[in-house]
């Protein structure tokens, strides 16, 4: 159950992580555009 919790929380960062590269880009987006 552990191993899950840590694979879980791994995901999660991921996620995170993805999230947070895809907010950067838009924010470049909406400075190139205007």
């Amino acid at each position: 159950a552990q191993a899950d919790r840590e694979a879980t929380r791994d995901s999660y960062a991921t996620i995170l992580a993805e999230l947070r590269a895809l907010r950067r880009e838009v924010e470049q987006l909406r400075k190139s555009g205007g």
